[in-house]
């Protein structure tokens, strides 16, 4: 049951009343991907910084698409995640490492599989920023049998390796595609 206090409802959790608005920016995770709005209470933010941000559990970083904007709440807003902070100097300069990693990651994993003769797609390879670890993210039509492919990038590259296979529409979603959308139209859409 909601409360009331002066015609503005009350989180039935905290007993606090809820905001009249809320600060909003749009951010791409990892600089890739759909934007998420995000919540971006008391951060000066610009189109192009780097923010951190906690995905799955894991801190990694986005980068600022949308400048902040208000918005009014209207309660039932659905719980809302929010941008931890600005990254440090030494946080910035771990992010572009981990740029150049991708795309070095990125290559010299399509070459491989395609020596080893692995029929993959591969939608995105990025690195953790707390341990030595790169996630490959990957659609395919059959199961795969990637050892082989994995020990090569664990020699290549060092650390942990971790190979997640998502569908299409993950894909899609990964890509940049509007949710809304069909994959297939994604791709038409990209021409």
């Amino acid at each position: 049951m909601k409360k009331f206090v002066y015609d503005r409802p009350m989180d039935t959790v905290t007993g606090e009343p809820y905001p009249n608005f809320v600060r909003l920016a749009g951010v791409k995770i990892r600089g890739r991907g759909e934007v998420k709005k995000l919540g971006a209470t008391g951060l000066p933010l610009y189109a192009g910084d780097p923010v951190l941000i906690e995905v799955e559990g894991e801190l990694t970083y986005g980068i600022v698409h949308t400048e902040p904007y208000s918005t009014p709440f209207l309660p039932p807003m659905r719980a809302m995640k929010s941008i931890v902070r600005l990254p440090d100097t030494d946080e910035k300069a771990l992010i572009t490492r981990l740029e150049q990693l991708s795309q070095d990651a990125t290559a010299y994993c399509r070459a491989k599989a395609a020596e080893i003769g692995i029929q993959l797609k591969l939608v995105e390879v990025y690195g953790a920023m707390s341990r030595r670890q790169l996630t490959f993210v990957y659609t395919a039509e059959d199961r795969i049998d990637f050892r082989d492919l994995v020990r090569d990038l664990a020699r290549r590259f060092g650390g942990r390796i971790e190979m997640r296979q998502v569908g299409v529409r993950e894909e899609a979603r990964r890509l940049g595609g509007d949710r809304h959308l069909r994959p297939r139209a994604v791709l038409t859409q990209a021409f």
